[in-house]
């Protein structure tokens, strides 16, 4: 679907659509889940990306349900689990094969990593089952996501998912970020990464990585996606909305548009617009040249 309002770049763009903190099972919203399917399969992105927290409980039900409904996203996919997605209460399960159901149900929907015209996107798995909340990113897929990026052509943008994020923003603060994020997000940043897609925090943003990290290498810029169908919103009263993000990459830019879900209209609608352009990630930081 072609919008008149793109300029002729980006109405050739990489259209990537993310999703996050589904949570199938208790809370579910079924208004915006309905609507966030007809959206999708009339925009035809070129992919689909589902940063974590496909259930509630990590039973086998809800990730029925979640495997149904991503199944009806007419588009490729690349999903990784959160925290929800390994379960809390079942202590066996936890110790001995926390992601069982997640791979059972996910693996053959998921095209991980996914290479586009413009775009490349690589998913990793953050989740850890001797902790709830926080994240870790372990050696041989940081390796693997570093040797992924070096191959890619120079000209494509480089996107790296997780579920939990790097560093917390003062009107999105949770706890639950990835151990020994600042060393490997320089360790991205140094490698080519331009963005990382993430969820977990309920709470939508995209802003620049150095306004917070002074020292990274280069610029990356860190974009959240709300939850899209739960109940548990997060962040002040007034953005406490479900939402998703749709974002265009095109040689000279990334858009990022944050669609938040209207209750009275019972609809998604245009929430933000972030730009990014290419150059400003072509650039080593100030901090770096110091």
């Amino acid at each position: 679907m072609t919008d008149a309002s793109l300029s002729p770049d980006q109405q050739t763009a990489d259209v990537v659509v993310h999703i996050s903190d589904l949570h199938f099972g208790r809370g579910f919203q079924h208004a915006p889940a309905a609507r966030l399917t007809s959206l999708i399969n009339e925009l035809k992105p070129d992919a689909v990306v589902v940063s974590g927290d496909l259930t509630m409980r990590a039973r086998a039900a809800q990730f029925a349900d979640a495997a149904r409904y991503l199944s009806a996203l007419n588009a490729p996919k690349v999903i990784i689990p959160g925290n929800h997605d390994v379960p809390l209460f079942d202590v066996i399960t936890r110790t001995l094969r926390p992601q069982r159901n997640y791979h059972r149900y996910m693996d053959e929907l998921s095209t991980n990593p996914l290479t586009l015209r413009h775009t490349g996107i690589f998913g990793l798995n953050t989740v850890t089952r001797w902790m709830h909340e926080k994240g870790r990113l372990r050696s041989r897929e940081v390796d693997a996501a570093l040797a992924w990026m070096a191959a890619l052509p120079t000209s494509h943008w480089r996107l790296l998912v997780t579920h939990q994020q790097f560093f917390n923003l003062p009107e999105s603060a949770r706890p639950g970020s990835l151990l020994l994020a600042r060393r490997h997000l320089a360790n991205f940043s140094r490698g080519g990464a331009h963005a990382v897609l993430h969820g977990h925090i309920h709470h939508a943003h995209a802003v620049q990585a150095v306004e917070f990290i002074h020292d990274l290498p280069r610029p990356v810029a860190m974009v959240a996606a709300g939850t899209a169908t739960c109940g548990r919103m997060r962040g002040s009263p007034e953005r406490r909305v479900n939402s998703f993000n749709i974002l265009h990459l095109s040689p000279i830019e990334m858009r990022v548009t944050r669609m938040d879900w209207n209750r009275e209209t019972n609809d998604f609608e245009t929430g933000s617009l972030t730009q990014f352009p290419r150059t400003t990630f072509d650039v080593a930081t100030p901090a770096m040249d110091s």
